[in-house]
């Protein structure tokens, strides 16, 4: 499961990175990471959720600061206001005036999403942040002692993560799972609105990773690192010791894209493509069940790929005949491809149907002629 998951995120970020859900890599990038961060780092739980919502003040749980700023932070715009608005039956009368405030400032949170135009929302932003002084200048005012020991502190550092404080952003994701990959996947939502992809590099080497380092003994961490940094020669080299099957699709899915090009260590990225993608498919090979998705992994991978995918069809066994000599270790058996009853018509119409789609006519030929059934002599 762990290595799904590190497979599934991988290639994921890779996509979100250089595939844009809105066609252009030079718009704003922070909900797309909060997105990608979302889905691999479920942060804060459900049951956490649940839990607080079961008390009467739940205030009192020291669960409930970090939950609700982690909603926050996480755009989880529903069960943040839930939360805040609770607080507006808090014993203390400066705090319940205060989340009044807040939770204006959580339910109109400018999210990009929402707006045709960059200009328009960071104009939204930018009178939103007046609205973050404003509650920050009522926090201030405080009277000295109201709040110290239970709410004040929390409640500061939240206000600061609002105003876009960097050391605030930093600290609160420093000892979370995701790490330097939260803070970064925050950045453009909650410090820097016009986060674009092309300032990710800088921005984690000059500012994220002396603050929170990577761990580098994690094969995912540094994955995920080289794909940030746009080092796609090592990204590629990475995925292949974790997985081939996702360096075989994280390159197929970059290299139409022109991002390859500076991958000094590799001259011909093509060759690089097809060489990936043949590896998983030698290895799909193995199982003689996924013989169909084999061949067409190898189709896709010019003339070499062809020739061994035509190989893997005249492999393929209709009552226990085979047309071509299997390669070593890959023989097929009747009773394991077929079944028991061995479903030959079915068989030969998935060999036929992946023969015309690749336009492998003659392979599709000699499956017919090797028999002298009336059944496959009439199919020529």
């Amino acid at each position: 499961m762990a290595r799904y998951q590190t497979v599934h995120s991988s290639l994921q970020l890779a996509q979100t990175l250089f595939m844009p859900a809105g066609g252009s890599r030079a718009a704003v990038v922070g909900e797309e990471l909060l997105d990608w961060l979302n889905q691999t780092w479920i942060e804060p739980r459900t049951e956490e959720g649940l839990a607080l919502s079961a008390l009467v003040e739940p205030w009192n749980d020291s669960n409930f600061w970090p939950y609700l700023t982690r909603s926050i932070l996480r755009g989880h715009t529903g069960s943040a206001c839930i939360f805040v608005a609770k607080l507006e039956e808090h014993p203390s009368p400066y705090l319940q005036h205060l989340a009044i405030g807040l939770g204006r400032l959580v339910k109109n949170h400018p999210r990009s999403t929402n707006f045709a135009d960059d200009n328009e929302f960071f104009s939204a932003w930018r009178e939103w942040r007046v609205h973050v002084t404003l509650i920050r200048t009522e926090f201030d005012n405080l009277p000295s002692n109201e709040g110290r020991g239970s709410w004040r502190a929390p409640l500061s550092e939240l206000v600061s993560i609002l105003q876009g404080d960097e050391e605030a952003l930093l600290r609160v994701c420093k000892d979370t799972e995701a790490g330097w990959r939260e803070a970064l996947c925050l950045w453009g939502v909650w410090r820097e609105s016009p986060l674009r992809r092309d300032d990710l590099p800088a921005l984690l080497q000059n500012t994220i990773l002396p603050a929170i380092p990577p761990d580098v003994d994690v094969a995912e961490e540094m994955l995920h690192l080289a794909l940030f940094e746009v080092d796609l020669g090592k990204a590629v080299e990475l995925a292949t010791a974790i997985d081939i099957w996702l360096a075989a699709h994280m390159i197929d899915l970059l290299a139409p894209l022109n991002v390859l090009d500076d991958m000094s260590e590799h001259d011909n990225t093509t060759a690089l493509r097809d060489y990936l993608v043949m590896s998983y498919a030698e290895y799909l090979r193995t199982d003689p069940h996924l013989w169909r998705i084999t061949a067409d992994y190898m189709y896709a991978c010019g003339a070499v790929g062809e020739q061994s995918a035509d190989q893997v069809l005249l492999a393929v066994p209709l009552q226990g005949h085979t047309f071509a000599e299997p390669a070593t270790g890959s023989s097929m058996e009747l009773d394991t491809v077929l079944g028991a009853n061995g479903d030959i018509i079915a068989a030969f119409e998935a060999l036929s149907a992946i023969c015309r789609e690749h336009k492998r006519e003659h392979v599709r030929r000699r499956i017919c002629r090797v028999r002298q059934q009336p059944f496959f002599v009439t199919c020529i």
